[in-house]
């Protein structure tokens, strides 16, 4: 088991080496799903992120044939230590789970990605390699955890290393006390080297931008032993593969032996002498793992096929569901197929009794029943609302599951030969796409009515009006509802309920409108953010609607996270001066969007589409984050750029990264300046202003201490760390014990205009409705319109 903190921290080399050259049961434990890093694909941020990023870690180790588990573990961003870290996740938890996969997978070998030194450079990765050496103890000791020990058992992993990565970072570095490997193997039945398997593996990360090349040849690992039993050559030397059980063993030796790859299916008889030897064995010597390789194996001899399948992909509790189970032996091999039964409530078991002939397609329809209250369809540790740091998952069974299982699925009985077995099968819904091809995706149990909130956000002030727009749909044949706003005392809505009829006769989804207002009996000059609930009325009763959100990318299944229908309103006392904004889209970026909900009229335009022309009469241009980093328009755009502050205008720029994977390949303002790694991650670190009287820190907002309290996540990233004397460098600020930072904000005058660069996390403050971030960020956009001070 390898183990580490994130999506794209396991070596897939090493992971591909086990699994495919050397045959070992392989896994990789990802302590986080990934939810706080950036997004390079879109906008998706947080759990949705995560989302994406567990589906590509699924995809990852489909390619390289390891398998998957998480903890509760939420990313909450960068951290620099691992004290902080568990200030967050709280560190007896993790532990306990990082303990519940090692008794659940039983491995004989435990490798940690980052050493407990440090030199993994972030926080989450030095705690990963210190849970990793204390559940490599605790997952022996029964008065551990004894939850999981009931559940699982205990259990005494062999060995535990460092999968040391010295050498990697520094050709010259001092590796002559590590164990040395080389996994570079070319594997001839797969027509793949380690490298080129890995590669794959690794650009299933696509989010993160991890495409690599295929690598073939020498490929050398280093491994230092940190605990348990201590190899002389390599980490694995210790391992004692095969059968204890002599029988089992020669019986497995014959099969392999005898394997005629033109027909698998002479091997069935034999692999089911086999299975049955299989169930005699103790649980010692046996699992369900094997068995159901065993199983699969002999249906894969058999060319076997089958499909559980609806006519659409979304139904809801207490819906009748036409459903149909079709099946094939591609083999002579005969294969009986016994019963069906739906694993769900009171389902009844249907007798088949259908002896499958030769590449003949056997379809069973039916109707299913679905139970009224069915739960609807959600990734399993979004089900509840969770901490900071740490998802809420009920159930000990589902913690370390890379995701939920399918909502509906039916459960079949085989015999072949003289064995019978289960197999089930998800219920799934199949398309052709005229250019893909045929497509499948997994049938969701969804609500029968739902609602979608045009913005995530909305910014009002005491004499500011927002239109909320809300989507109702149903999937039901009619549904007559009223539906209304939860709001608080801050904030009035007219009309206060609005009735809507949908189906029979009328469109099952329609959209409606609040016009959403202060409270004009409420006068406050104080910031608040609420999250304001899309409710429906049941007679006197408020229910919350849901909102079903998803996230369909090519390179993944498609994902559906069904949470209440919200939004947030932001009551904030803000001023802006100049109204007309071009937005450029970086990557991972909802703020042109925001400013928009804030009262601006805002002009996204894609980077080879802006022109001088374009550029009249625009109060800024703002330029989204890492747009040096991913937008090769960017250096024939700057000169454009570049005039127009020249002419007066005001340009914006948010942080671009530089990191091995990208650099800022053009100079991104007039005067040079440097980007750096240097961030600050503690999102309460006091910021001093070190010009106070400057205009962005008073027009037309005045900026005080307060407007920095409510930041989430971090203050900023990638701050540069030199520039050229023309710049100003506006706040000062850094993490609990480190140097003091000044690259958050710098300015200059250019010609007869303005330009910023911005290390601060906008991109995060602004969906999350901090007041202050917005009323700073007025002040940027208002300085070039101040007089010229």
């Amino acid at each position: 088991m390898y183990i580490a903190a994130h999506p794209d921290d396991e070596n897939t080399r090493l992971l591909s080496w086990l699994a495919n050259e050397r045959h070992y049961r392989t896994a990789y434990l990802s302590l986080t799903r990934g939810d706080g890093g950036q997004n390079l694909i879109g906008n998706e941020q947080s759990e949705e992120l995560g989302l994406i990023r567990t589906q590509e870690l699924i995809a990852a180790r489909n390619t390289d044939g390891a398998e998957q588990f998480f903890t509760r573990a939420f990313d909450f961003g960068f951290s620099k230590n691992p004290e902080e870290t568990f200030r967050i996740w709280d560190k007896e938890k993790i532990l306990s789970d990082v303990v519940l996969v090692i008794r659940k997978f039983k491995p004989d070998v435990i490798i940690a990605r980052f050493p407990t030194t440090g030199e993994g450079g972030h926080g989450h990765h030095t705690a990963s390699a210190i849970l990793a050496g204390e559940a490599f103890e605790a997952a022996a000791d029964e008065k551990r955890f004894p939850e999981s020990a009931k559940l699982y058992g205990t259990w005494k992993t062999k060995s535990l290393y460092w999968n040391n990565f010295r050498k990697w970072r520094d050709p010259k570095a001092d590796v002559s006390s590590a164990l040395k490997l080389d996994i570079g193997s070319y594997l001839p039945l797969l027509g793949e080297s380690i490298g080129e398997i890995s590669a794959k593996s690794r650009s299933q990360h696509k989010s993160q931008g991890f495409g690599v090349a295929l690598q073939r040849g020498e490929i050398l690992e280093y491994f230092d032993h940190l605990a348990g039993e201590k190899a002389q050559t390599e980490p694995f030397e210790n391992l004692k593969q095969g059968w204890k059980n002599k029988a089992i063993s020669d019986s497995i030796d014959s099969i392999i032996q005898q394997f005629k790859i033109e027909n698998p299916a002479s091997s069935i008889p034999a692999l089911t002498r086999l299975y049955q030897a299989f169930q005699k064995l103790s649980p010692l010597e046996n699992s369900d793992h094997h068995v159901q390789l065993l199983q699969d194996i002999i249906l894969q001899c058999a060319g076997f096929y089958g499909e559980f399948k609806a006519n659409k992909f979304a139904v809801n509790p207490g819906e009748a569901v036409p459903v149909s189970f079709s099946c094939i032996n591609r083999s002579n091999q005969e294969i009986k197929l016994l019963s069906t039964r739906a694993i769900l409530p009171n389902s009844t078991l249907v007798e088949c009794n259908k002896v499958l002939t030769n590449n003949e397609v056997y379809t069973r329809n039916d109707t299913l029943k679905l139970p009224a209250q069915l739960a609807i369809s959600n990734p399993y540790w979004l089900n509840s609302p969770h901490a900071e740091g740490l998802f809420t998952v009920n159930e000990l069974s589902q913690i370390g599951k890379p995701e939920s299982e399918a909502p509906i699925q039916i459960e079949t009985e085989w015999q072949i030969g003289t064995i019978h077995f289960l197999k089930r099968f998800p219920l799934n819904y199949l398309w052709v796409d005229p250019v893909k091809g045929e497509l499948t995706r997994r049938v969701e149990v969804l609500p029968a009515i739902t609602a979608t909130v045009n913005e995530d956000v909305f910014i009002l002030n005491q004499s500011d009006h927002r239109t909320v727009e809300i989507t109702i749909e149903t999937s039901a044949n009619s549904a007559n509802i009223d539906v209304t706003l939860d709001l608080p005392a801050y904030f009035h809505s007219s009309p206060s309920k609005i009735s809507v009829q949908l189906g029979n006769g009328a469109p099952r989804k329609q959209i409606i409108k609040f016009d959403l207002s202060a409270n004009p009996s409420r006068e406050t000059k104080q910031d608040a953010v609420f999250t304001i609930g899309v409710m429906m009325m049941e007679g006197t009763n408020k229910k919350e609607l849901m909102h079903i959100s998803r996230i369909d990318y090519d390179h993944i299944p498609i994902q559906t996270w069904i949470k209440p229908a919200a939004f947030k309103a932001v009551y904030v006392n803000l001023n802006r001066v100049g109204e007309n904004i071009v937005y450029i889209p970086g990557a991972d970026d909802k703020v042109g969007d925001c400013l928009k909900q804030a009262g601006y009229t805002v002009n996204t335009i894609a980077s080879g589409d802006v022109t001088t022309e374009k550029l009249k009469n625009v109060d800024a241009v703002i330029i989204g984050i890492r747009a040096f980093n991913t937008n090769e328009n960017m250096s024939s755009l700057m000169p454009i750029l570049l005039a127009y502050v020249q002419q007066g205008g005001t340009l914006i720029e948010q942080y671009n990264t530089k990191n091995w994977i990208s650099d800022v390949s053009v100079q991104p303002g007039p005067f040079p300046f440097e980007v750096s790694r240097e961030r600050v991650t503690d999102e309460n670190a006091p910021m001093k202003r070190l010009i106070t009287d400057h205009p962005i820190f008073n027009t037309p907002n005045q900026i005080t201490d307060q407007d920095f309290t409510g930041w989430i996540q971090e203050r900023g990233l990638y701050f540069p760390e030199k520039w050229d004397s023309h710049y100003t460098a506006l706040l000062e600020c850094n993490d609990p014990g480190e140097k003091p930072l000044q690259g958050a904000l710098i300015v200059t005058e250019y010609g007869k205009g303005k330009f910023i660069y911005t290390g601060l996390s906008f991109f995060r403050e602004l969906p999350a409705g901090v007041p202050g971030a917005y009323r700073l960020f007025a002040n940027m956009i208002a300085w070039g319109k101040n007089d010229g001070n």
